[in-house]
């Protein structure tokens, strides 16, 4: 596995107030950051022409509403901050080179519930940090609706078209068009998802429309199957003010482009980057060539990734994409397989092991309807959550978590 992305993502599923947000948890289905390069290997520089991006005008940045149109409050999301990504799930290369980089679709998947389509129907998924998840495609809005409201939700009005449904278990909101499907979690979710809405619309205006320096970044990167935002800064010696991870493929190769932005006289010099990429990144050391360009205070470090090296590299497996509900009754807690796929028993852990009432049997799998039980007062000191972790068929030690839910009060057994 390859040292270029920041860990795999985890679900995170807070009770009351809190949002529902990704987050990184060990493991990785491409890599951890900064593995060490192995002993004795070189990195080839040339020249590498990367594929021309999907398109030229970024779609993820259509959602981002200007900081001044999103309701006040200490849950206001932060534009500037928002850690974003943004995939073409059902192209990633498996048809053209026979595998996938997943980490990005992993990343943005993580926080989406399933809506009664494989996460691969849509067109787009843009992950936008603490304003929620947007799911572009062709959809049919019965199958979002009747999937909806077998899976915990509730209607809950219409916006400006919008049909619009709600839940309290974990709080979330999904906004569903024939275009699109939004869903955003937490206290402000409606006002949030609101918000959102009238950016994709186009009825407010846009962040990269007001702020000049994050629309020439996100020109510069473009679109590509999948763009990571903040994955692009591997080196812990370098601090750009934008950084992205962009990967695309053609029938020979993967490719795998880190845009970088500095500060005016903080662009490090083009030994400087290949000396961080010679200790630093694996990726580089797996690269049939490595090239880097620097134009001011941008620098592009481009990967070409041979054909055979990446489906070595790259994982089969595809985590579970689902919906989880939650029934806490402080002395008991119920997890609630809602929607979507089935995941194999053998291929997770559920923790805290000593708190779950009726461990699944091996070889079983979870499917939707079915329930975990976990007594409160069984929780040892030291855990405060419950949390399931997908562990990829390559490789166990990598894994996802899939579900991650802090009770709202734990009951003392003494």
């Amino acid at each position: 596995m390859s040292g270029d992305t920041p860990t795999a993502t985890r679900r995170t599923l807070i009770s009351g107030a809190a949002a529902l947000v990704t987050t990184a948890v060990s493991g990785s289905t491409a890599g951890c950051l900064s593995l060490l390069p192995p002993v004795g290997q070189e990195v080839r520089y040339g020249r590498v022409d990367t594929p021309t991006p999907i398109d030229t005008e970024p779609a993820y940045r259509e959602w981002i509403p200007v900081q001044a149109e999103l309701p006040a409050g200490e849950d206001q999301p932060d534009v500037q901050d928002l850690v974003w990504v943004s995939v073409t799930p059902g192209e990633l290369g498996r048809e053209a080179i026979g595998a996938e980089f997943r980490v990005g679709a992993d990343v943005a998947m993580s926080p989406l519930d399933y809506f009664g389509y494989a996460f691969q129907h849509y067109d787009y998924v843009h992950g936008l940090g603490g304003l929620g998840t947007v799911a572009e495609g062709d959809i049919e809005t019965e199958t979002v609706t009747s999937t909806l409201q077998n899976s915990g939700y509730s209607h809950n009005g219409t916006y400006h078209g919008w049909e619009l449904f709600d839940r309290t278990d974990i709080p979330r909101t999904v906004a569903v068009s024939k275009r699109a499907i939004v869903q955003s979690y937490g206290n402000e979710r409606r006002p949030i998802i609101e918000t959102v809405l009238d950016a994709g619309d186009g009825r407010i205006a846009r962040h990269h429309e007001q702020d000049k320096v994050f629309e020439t970044f996100s020109d510069w990167v473009g679109s590509s199957p999948t763009i990571l935002e903040a994955f692009g800064s591997s080196f812990p010696d370098f601090e750009p003010s934008e950084s992205a991870l962009a990967y695309n493929f053609d029938d020979d190769a993967a490719y795998f482009i880190y845009h970088q932005q500095y500060a005016h006289g903080e662009t490090p010099t083009k030994g400087e980057i290949q000396e961080a990429l010679e200790k630093s990144t694996e990726r580089a050391m797996q690269a049939w060539a490595v090239d880097i360009e620097i134009d001011g205070t941008q620098v592009a470090i481009q990967m070409r990734v041979e054909e055979d090296e990446f489906q070595d590299d790259a994982a089969e497996d595809r985590a579970p994409y689902l919906t989880w509900g939650v029934d806490d009754r402080a002395a008991t807690v119920t997890i609630r397989h809602e929607a979507g796929d089935t995941i194999p028993v053998d291929q997770v852990d559920i923790e805290p092991q000593n708190a779950l009432v009726d461990k699944p049997e091996p070889g079983t799998l979870l499917e939707p309807g079915d329930e975990l039980e976990f007594t409160t007062a069984k929780f040892p000191e030291s855990e405060d959550d419950i949390s399931v972790f997908y562990n990829y068929a390559e490789n166990s030690s990598n894994s996802i978590a899939l579900l991650h839910y802090e009770p709202n009060e734990l009951e003392s057994d003494a």
